[in-house]
């Protein structure tokens, strides 16, 4: 049982990705909005009670991650990106529950 528990808690590290959505998503906190989840591929979902602020917290991700590119927070941060062959090259937000979706991101 123990064996299956530390199994399960060394497979749920974070992707390179998300990561990066974390971090960039903490610089563009806004009033009511609430970034709920980021997928592996870096796709991110919000939460709010006031959708038309989604677009503050959007515009401020893309110019996070003008201000920060992918590649060199990689480097930065001395992590390689994950190998798989045709992974989205850009985090990019989703619909939030309740919501329309948010403009994309890119890096």
């Amino acid at each position: 049982m123990v064996a299956m528990l530390l199994a399960g808690c060394a497979t749920a590290q974070n992707t390179p990705a998300q990561d990066y959505v974390w971090e960039m998503g903490r610089n563009c906190n806004a009033a009511g909005i609430t970034m709920t989840k980021v997928d592996p591929d870096g796709r991110y979902y919000l939460s709010g009670a006031n959708v038309t602020s989604f677009s503050a917290f959007t515009d401020c991700m893309q110019e996070q991650q003008r201000k920060h590119p992918y590649q060199e927070w990689l480097s930065a941060n001395r992590r390689q990106a994950p190998p798989t062959p045709g992974a989205p090259a850009a985090p990019t937000p989703s619909a939030p529950a309740g919501g329309p979706a948010p403009r994309g991101s890119t890096m």
